[in-house]
């Protein structure tokens, strides 16, 4: 289990945040003050890592600039913040949001997963939505309890069905002669073994604590995120259902099949005639000679 989001305010000045965050690897932009001002800060900085992509924001100046800076860190970085903000300032932080998350994968798990979360609902009187696409089941879907405005929310998606939804995006704005919703209908999730399953079958479950008070605050710096499960009742008792199924407990960071190797079976499977042809001609080893001359007379036109 792992930070999804994790968001708050470090008692130090922006630029001392920046020095300790940013990695020698990390650029820095000035790209976000409209984002600041809405959390009444003068500027905002987005430091993120060239080779990974991973990036995080962090908010200084202005009206609540006179007391800290602020960050947002989300994705496959929150835990790292997390960590990096909790070492150096581990009295001298507060968080006002954290998503704690698991990632599951079990045949038809999402229904179980729906099904049980709705008898939490029950039993605690909680607000429960279901977002789906009734057309479409591969757009996924995502199970909420508790309101939006709440201190404590829940949420069950499929996740890689997600990550299917981006590279479907990716293709539609990189390659747009390519039907990248037919390419994609028989996407599958790789998985941290190498294994190939049904994206359907693969749900993250999330716990989203957003406390009001000064004293949750500063609770929530130190909570681990199994501990974010046990904040109420009702997030315990579902947590504790959902992470007893008999499912495969995963850490998908890392594990994502990503847009380059989208595009090489799709030129696979349009050229795999020619691609067979050249490798028959030029051997394994003469293929990659092969094609940097063709690609440098391409380049010389």
């Amino acid at each position: 289990m792992r930070f999804d989001w994790y968001q708050g305010t470090i008692k130090d000045d922006v630029k001392s945040v920046i020095a300790s965050l940013a990695g020698s690897n990390y650029t820095v932009r000035q790209d976000c003050d409209s984002t600041a001002k809405q959390y009444f800060y003068e500027n905002g900085f987005t430091i993120s890592n060239p080779a990974t992509s991973e990036h995080f924001r962090v908010f200084g100046g202005g009206k609540n600039g006179k007391t800290g800076t602020h960050f947002i860190a989300t994705s496959d970085t929150a835990q790292a913040v997390c960590n990096a903000v909790r070492s150096t300032w581990p009295e001298d932080h507060h968080v006002t949001r954290a998503d704690a998350c698991q990632d599951l994968h079990g045949s038809k798990l999402f229904k179980t997963v729906v099904k049980s979360s709705r008898k939490i609902a029950a039993k605690y009187k909680l607000s429960s939505q279901y977002i789906h696409d009734p057309i479409n089941e591969l757009a996924g879907a995502t199970q909420y309890l508790g309101a939006p405005s709440s201190d404590y929310r829940g949420r069950a998606y499929q996740k890689a069905l997600e990550v299917r939804a981006k590279a479907i995006k990716t293709l539609r704005r990189e390659s747009p002669d390519i039907d990248a919703e037919a390419f994609l209908e028989s996407f599958r999730y790789i998985m941290p073994d190498g294994s190939a399953v049904d994206p359907r079958d693969v749900v993250r479950i999330e716990a989203q604590i957003r406390p009001r008070t000064p004293e949750g605050k500063h609770i929530l710096a130190t909570a681990t995120p199994d501990q974010c499960f046990g904040f109420s009742p009702w997030l315990q008792d579902w947590g504790r259902i959902l992470l007893s199924l008999s499912a495969e407990k995963l850490d998908i960071r890392g594990k994502k099949v990503s847009d380059f190797d989208h595009k090489c079976e799709w030129m696979v499977k349009q050229y795999h005639p020619v691609l067979t042809e050249i490798i028959d001609s030029y051997g394994v080893d003469g293929t990659g000679a092969f094609i940097q001359h063709l690609l440098a007379k391409y380049h010389q036109k």
